[in-house]
């Protein structure tokens, strides 16, 4: 189990339900009731790729981007202070 994970239900067209890990995405079970879904949100262990795309994709978003006055200075090859 996935001490730290967290679930998210999803109601289906069908009226069952599904149980998605927040950590890795998957959907993890899919059961007629919403109580069910605990029984295999228990069982779950989150695939070690997984769990590594998702923190290189969200250390990804935190990268600094270079400010516009940057990358327009750095286009025309002058420093956009100096004017």
């Amino acid at each position: 189990m996935n001490a730290n994970a967290g679930y998210a239900h999803r109601l289906n067209d069908d009226g069952t339900f599904d149980s998605i890990c927040l950590l890795c995405y998957h959907t993890v079970t899919t059961a007629p009731s919403e109580p069910e879904l605990v029984f295999g949100e228990a069982q779950h262990l989150c695939p070690p790729t997984a769990a590594w795309r998702r923190r290189s994709f969200e250390n990804s978003l935190r990268q600094p981007t270079p400010s516009t006055r940057e990358t327009a200075s750095e286009t025309l090859g002058t420093n956009a202070e100096e004017r």
